[in-house]
């Protein structure tokens, strides 16, 4: 951040809306009885119903406001060249939002009474602030906010020789047609012939977000665009993890910061966990030369990433071989997958290899594994029914030593830490181990064991982590639900009928089909499965609706002890699916 002197904020102020009908000499006038202060990032300024006792100038920085006091619900984003605590003061009433700095913020912090007095010099500058107050308020009224995603300036920052601006600029441009998007270089700028900070008040003017290209360097476009930004993408080559720029992601005043990662060799990667051993790095990008990974990247640093949730369902995860087939046919790309449970499984398959071929041949030689009478491995019930046999050695065997964080797509898994009696969100470490911690049914698979704690099935949490997702991209992105469960919880078929007290006798006779009474049970193994996830699958209802595209077919006729009927099953989900994604084709057209 650049401290400038009240010269050089003049010259500032003047250039922008409402001071700019001042003379220099007012300037100076209102900057001597005011304050200049730099607030680092997170900084609360006020609180709702605080008394408003100054309004605050933004010479740079990034300001949100909140309509509670524990900042939780965002409304309305105040950067460079914005005004905050005006409408209080104009109003002569408490404070109507809660305020706070989110990067390092230069702001002129003005008392109200000279705030007052000072716009109150000339009818028609008191005009036009009560104008601009108007306007702003008319945005947030109609949701600035329509907008969801949260970040307006965003710098690309590079450091591999390989990755090529004109590439991107190319690449970026042809995704931006008809968006509100806005790509600067250094060129750009030098082309406009205006001060830097002109230059960044002007990008600030225009709606959408803001894309600056930089690189290291001691110029005045690199250091002034990366200290103004709200979130940076570092471009970094593989292997390069001693090499990554302290100053961009560690330090009180850093943004979020996503590491692209560059790839000249192919897959499978490795090494990523060694940029997150030392950095605060939020997500990471796997990189190749492709027009998949310009456009996926497109997506993310403009809010339009597509994350793809998958969801628990024991072996009701028959029907998914069906949508993911429908998923895959369609063309529409995938960003980000998390999974839960049996969506976990299915989920690393997919992020894996985002291939019908490849993933088919994993999932049959899994499915026909676990319709073996062999997939029956009891064990003395201390722990759990069944030994976990089956799916420990087929998880080791696909997935081997591999890690979530070198998957070529980005994939999260859910699981339940029953130690810390608490959902975990599992972005890194190795396949194997978190997906079957994800799918440990309570009662019927082991819990997993991993340095001292105990995990077991993420649907004990959550069946259909949307929320998480939603999370995971800002906000924003367009979210596909693939949901074997929501029809099932809302029509149940079965009508059970049974006494409190089953004899050994009364439920031999029934399982012989002797008794002459009318029993409809249920079996253990169907009553373990849905009992662990009772309260998430309330939840996950409510989850449901906030995905973009809900895909949930119907699969009532499917349980863990009647999993014969899971071929037929996948045909119906694939149909369904087709007529699901060709419903809402228009939401992802110009991606295919």
């Amino acid at each position: 951040m650049f401290l400038f002197d009240h010269d050089e904020i003049v010259e500032r102020l003047i250039k922008y809306p409402i001071f700019n009908k001042f003379s220099p000499h007012l300037l100076r006038e209102l900057l001597s009885s005011s304050e200049i202060i730099e607030y680092p990032a997170g900084t609360i300024l006020f609180h709702i119903h605080d008394p408003s006792d100054f309004v605050y100038y933004v010479i740079d920085g990034y300001v949100e406001l909140f309509s509670s006091s524990n900042f939780e619900k965002k409304t309305a984003s105040v950067r460079s060249g914005g005004m905050l605590g005006e409408t209080s003061v104009l109003a002569g009433e408490p404070h109507g939002f809660s305020a706070k700095t989110i990067k390092l913020s230069q702001l002129i912090k003005i008392d109200k009474d000279v705030f007052l007095k000072f716009f109150q010099k000339d009818p028609e500058i008191l005009m036009q602030l009560t104008q601009n107050v108007a306007r702003r308020l008319r945005r947030m009224v109609m949701g600035l906010a329509t907008e969801r995603y949260p970040y307006k300036n965003i710098v690309l920052y590079n450091t591999c020789p390989m990755f090529q601006f004109e590439k991107v600029k190319s690449y970026f441009h042809t995704c931006a047609f008809q968006d509100k998007t806005h790509i600067y270089d250094k060129k750009i700028f030098e082309a406009t012939q205006l001060d830097i900070i002109p230059f960044l008040f002007q990008c600030e003017s225009k709606p959408g977000v803001n894309i600056f290209l930089a690189e290291p360097g001691e110029n005045i476009w690199d250091k002034t665009v990366l200290l103004h930004a709200e979130y940076i993408y570092l471009v970094m080559t593989e292997g390069a993890w001693d090499a990554v720029p302290m100053n961009i992601v560690d330090g009180e005043n850093s943004r979020p910061c996503d590491i692209i990662i560059w790839h000249e060799q192919p897959e499978p990667y490795t090494d990523t966990d060694r940029f997150y051993a030392k950095h605060s790095f939020k997500r990471h990008h796997h990189f190749k030369d492709e027009q998949k990974c310009y456009e996926r990247l497109y997506r993310y640093m403009t809010g339009q990433a597509i994350g793809l949730v998958i969801s628990a369902g024991g072996f009701r995860g028959y029907a998914h071989y069906g949508i993911i087939k429908a998923l895959l046919e369609s063309g529409i790309p995938v960003d980000c997958i998390a999974g839960c449970s049996f969506g976990a499984a299915v989920g690393a398959g997919l992020a894996e290899n985002f291939n019908w071929e490849r993933f088919k041949g994993i999932y049959e030689k899994s499915i026909v594994k676990f319709k073996s009478k062999k997939s029956l491995n009891f064990t003395l019930p201390i722990t759990s029914i069944l030994s976990g046999k089956l799916p420990t050695n087929l998880l080791q065997e696909v997935y081997q030593e591999r890690k979530i964080e070198n998957l070529p797509i980005n994939f999260f898994c859910i699981t339940g830490n029953v130690s810390a009696r608490q959902k975990e969100i599992k972005y890194s470490g190795k396949i194997w181990e978190w997906v079957r911690a994800s799918i440990a049914v309570p009662g019927i698979f082991p819990p997993f064991a991993k340095d001292g704690n105990i995990y077991v099935d993420g649907a004990v949490c959550t069946s259909l982590p949307v929320q998480d997702m939603r999370h995971y991209l800002d906000g924003a992105g367009k979210i596909i639900s693939l949901d074997v469960r929501l029809l099932l919880l809302l029509k149940d078929k079965h009508k059970y009928a049974f006494p409190p007290i089953l004899s050994f006798k009364d439920v031999l006779a029934y399982k012989l089909g002797l008794s002459k009474k009318d029993y409809v049970l249920p079996s253990i193994l169907d009553i373990l499965l849905e009992s662990s996830s009772i309260e998430s699958h309330m939840f996950d209802k409510e989850g449901a609706k906030k995905a973009d595209i809900l895909i949930a077919p119907d699969t009532s006729s499917l349980s863990f002890s009647n999993p014969s009927i899971g071929d037929p099953q996948s045909l119906i989900a694939y149909t369904f699916a087709k007529e699901k994604l060709k419903e809402h084709q228009a939401i992802f057209e110009r991606w295919l």
